[in-house]
């Protein structure tokens, strides 16, 4: 027989025990648990897909982008778009209508710059070592949504968060090329440049 103290004692001890060890079972299972899903973007109507890089002078040229990496919602970011070249090539002609900037979240388009009003062709020529302004790509692109659809042409300002915004070049090559420059087509293709990120804030 046990003294009634040391019954008591190992009783109050069972107690206790049981119940720390219910009190670590729940906080184990109350603990967040990480999800490893990516983040989906849902494509957004009236602002299209980003295009990949096509034709003869994706070959040879190289279209880059420099911006602000920080904007406020709804403010207007400077662009500047610049066509590297690394060998000759045929004369391409690049136009508004055909060229354009994106702003993109986790690779699907969220906005972009208004279309280009009046439209008009610019030949570049295509030279080994030559740097070229990309004249027809707007200067500027607002930190908005695209437009709505049926007409609707309000932009709401983007949420914060981690966006890149993205040129698009557009372009045919020249009919006036001689064989000696290269072949002769009428077909349209796009320089695109990489993302050039940029924080909404």
């Amino acid at each position: 027989m046990y003294p009634r103290s040391m019954v008591t004692a190992l009783v109050v001890c069972a107690v206790l025990t049981g119940c720390a060890s219910r009190s670590g079972q729940h906080a184990r299972s109350s603990a967040p648990v990480k999800s490893g899903a990516p983040v989906t973007i849902r494509p957004t109507p009236g602002c299209g897909s980003i295009p990949v890089s096509s034709g003869p002078a994706s070959r040879i040229a190289e279209l880059r982008l420099s911006a602000a990496s920080t904007a406020a919602p709804g403010a207007d970011v400077a662009v500047r778009s610049t066509l590297h070249v690394t060998a000759d090539g045929a004369r391409i002609i690049t136009g508004p209508s055909m060229s354009k900037l994106l702003i993109t979240q986790h690779g699907v388009v969220v906005g972009k710059s208004d279309a280009a009003q009046p439209d008009f062709a610019v030949p570049l020529a295509l030279r080994a070592g030559a740097a070229r302004p990309a004249q027809v790509l707007p200067t500027s692109v607002r930190m908005s949504g695209c437009p709505g659809a049926a007409g609707d042409q309000t932009r709401s300002p983007l949420a914060a968060g981690e966006y890149a915004i993205v040129a698009v070049l557009g372009y045919r090559l020249d009919p006036l090329n001689s064989g000696a420059d290269g072949p002769q087509t009428g077909g349209a293709f796009y320089l695109v440049s990489a993302p050039a990120p940029i924080t909404v804030r």
